[in-house]
């Protein structure tokens, strides 16, 4: 073997047995991705960076979805709020109004709780409206079932508005199969009201 040969082999010999990494990065390259090359070792901790940014947007975005969703949720639940209130007041203008109404035209807004000396137990205070029509005359309503009774005075339209109550109540359970649509509804407005003693 000459000299330049000899040389020559060792030259190989000792770049098999040199580690990869003194190379230099253009060599690095023309290796395998899982060897542990200095390129791809620099390489890695920005693909790892990469991956967790992305992973962080999509949890930022989620959690942003998620509040705006409960902010949604919030707002309609404000709206129905707002809407029930609006409801209210306007239902409590129109109260008003008819109170006015009322004291306008004599008449006052009393409460029958009880029905003695009748069998009968009154189960909510029944809500009434007493009005003078002349020095001689007065007529008491009970609205909600449409019942109306007169008397010459507030007092004795209001006892007879009782008797009232009580004798519809009578005929109409009686009779209730053979009811129409309005005394049916009117019997039931009044078993709210009132019902038989035990």
């Amino acid at each position: 073997m000459t000299s330049h040969s000899a040389k020559q082999f060792e030259l190989n010999d000792l770049a098999e047995k040199l580690p990869m990494s003194s190379w230099g990065a253009s060599s690095a390259f023309t290796c395998a991705a899982d060897e542990p090359v200095e390129g791809f070792r620099r390489g890695a901790p920005r693909q790892i960076r990469s991956a967790e940014w992305q992973e962080q947007l999509q949890v930022a975005a989620r959690r942003f979805v998620d509040q705006l969703e409960t902010n949604l949720r919030q707002f309609e639940r404000v709206q129905t709020i707002e809407r029930e209130v609006a409801a209210l007041n306007n239902a409590v203008q129109i109260l008003r109004n008819e109170v006015c109404k009322l004291r306008d035209a004599n008449s006052i807004v009393a409460q029958i709780t009880t029905l003695e000396p009748k069998p009968f137990v009154v189960l909510n205070p029944i809500s009434v409206v007493l009005q003078e029509v002349d020095t001689n005359s007065a007529i008491a309503s009970f609205f909600d079932a449409n019942i109306n009774a007169s008397g010459h005075s507030i007092p004795d339209a209001y006892e007879a508005l009782k008797d009232a109550i009580v004798s519809t109540y009578k005929a109409y359970t009686r009779h209730e199969a053979e009811l129409g649509s309005e005394p049916r509804r009117q019997l039931a407005v009044i078993r709210k009201f009132i019902r038989e003693a035990s």
